[in-house]
């Protein structure tokens, strides 16, 4: 790469790593902040909010921050149900239904192509020989565009039929305040409640939970469901004309997990492998669907830190920064320190791998803007400079590369820390 290229492309990464560097740093210290300044305003429940009378409604505590803790559930057994497949859990806060699909993947081996015209220097041209596209079948959630394939009429992937979706009380979860202080612990009336839709954002189901013939009770056989076989992003025809329900006999179950039947049948075909210690049914027909269910326990508790709105639903605070605050943790309780610094945590994750990429943009950047003098180091080593010291000459200038983009970062991330105002 001729010189005057070298030296514009560090000078390019140099501008691009700025930007990047700043906008990451102030976006973990201004989160740093705001959860400082939210540890000033919770309010931590205590033996006379949960017996006083004046405080016994859930509306009493609008406008505060709240860190609640709480094992106790007035509604258990809640019951969460998948309207289609008619399966139904009890003492859970959300129920997952994963879908994958038996689809073909397309591997390219460029290396088993051969010239169009190999004789002929330079050519560029390469017929496909029989083997270079191989195809295999994979179960994937994600639909596999078949679109580019070689071969599209014998490999083609089907749209999915059913989608996966996570299932959650339909009117939500009333959870009352725990108050954690040794034996006892005072039960009160004051009842709070997590909407539906914030389940299914906070809680991410992941234990497996295996369907048995007696847990499903398909649509169209006891006419439960709402659900239909039709590719993804298709519309429902006028009044439910042509609608194909779901029934119990286009689905088999094979080790706690649902099947979708092909002629003759899904397993008929099918081959069976061990992996983890679990049989798992491998049916050799693209587009056959595999259905499993996700689940996690009431039992584990929670642990939230939100606001309140006047009906007793919890909502995102907003602390004077501007910052809507809002976590839910499924587990052992978590006093509001650990909640807030086990985000920061998490936020740190982000914000050392962005600070690895740009150091790395800063000491190829800062080798670049130095090629100069290394075609001065090698001109002059063609002069009667010695090799020797042209090689630590070249050591020295990765060396001041390294330690330059160290010294650079580092400005960065202290001036930021120092000086960002949290309410900016």
């Amino acid at each position: 790469m001729p010189t005057s290229a070298t030296t514009l492309l560090g000078l390019v990464l140099y501008v691009l790593a700025f930007p990047m560097t700043i906008m990451n740093e102030r976006a973990a210290v201004v989160s740093y902040l705001q959860h400082g300044e939210g540890l000033n305003l919770v309010h931590e429940f205590n033996p006379d909010d949960l017996s006083s009378q004046k405080a016994s409604t859930a509306a009493s505590y609008h406008q505060k921050l709240l860190h609640i803790t709480t094992t106790l559930f007035p509604d258990t057994p809640l019951t969460v149900r998948d309207p289609d497949f008619g399966i139904t859990v009890e003492g859970n806060f959300v129920l997952e239904r994963r879908v994958e699909m038996l689809q073909w993947l397309e591997d390219d081996n460029a290396e088993n192509s051969i010239d169009l015209e190999g004789d002929v220097e330079g050519t560029t041209d390469l017929l496909p020989s029989s083997n270079r596209f191989s195809y295999s079948l994979e179960w994937s959630s994600d639909s596999i565009s078949s679109m580019s394939y070689h071969d599209r009429e014998t490999h083609s992937n089907p749209t999915f039929a059913i989608q996966s979706q996570t299932f959650t009380p339909p009117n939500g979860l009333n959870i009352i305040p725990h108050y954690d202080s040794g034996k006892n612990h005072p039960i009160s009336t004051l009842q709070f409640r997590l909407a539906s839709q914030d389940l299914r954002n906070f809680i991410k189901p992941k234990t497996l939970f295996y369907i048995h013939e007696d847990t499903i009770h398909m649509a169209g056989v006891d006419g439960s469901g709402t659900s239909i076989l039709a590719g993804a992003g298709t519309r429902p025809k006028a009044a439910g004309k042509g609608l194909k329900k779901l029934r119990r006999s286009d689905f088999e179950l094979h080790d706690g997990m649902i099947y979708t039947k092909t002629l003759p049948s899904a397993l008929s075909t099918a081959t069976t492998t061990t992996t983890n210690s679990d049989s798992i049914v491998a049916p050799n027909n693209p587009g056959a669907l595999r259905i499993s269910y996700r689940v996690t326990s009431m039992a584990t508790g929670l642990s939230v830190l939100s606001g309140v709105d006047a009906t007793g639903t919890l909502v995102p605070f907003a602390l004077p920064s501007g910052k809507q605050l809002f976590m839910v943790r499924v587990g052992p309780p978590l006093s509001a320190t650990q909640m807030l610094r086990r985000a920061d945590f998490e936020n740190s994750v982000r914000l050392n791998t962005i600070r690895l990429f740009s150091f790395g943009m800063l000491f190829f950047g800062s080798l670049y803007l130095m090629v100069p003098l290394q075609v001065y180091l090698s001109t002059s080593s063609a002069k009667g400079m010695s090799r020797v010291l042209e090689n630590l000459s070249r050591v020295g200038v990765c060396r001041s590369s390294f330690v330059g983009a160290a010294m650079v970062l580092s400005v960065i991330i202290g001036v930021l820390w120092v000086n960002v105002d949290v309410s900016v």
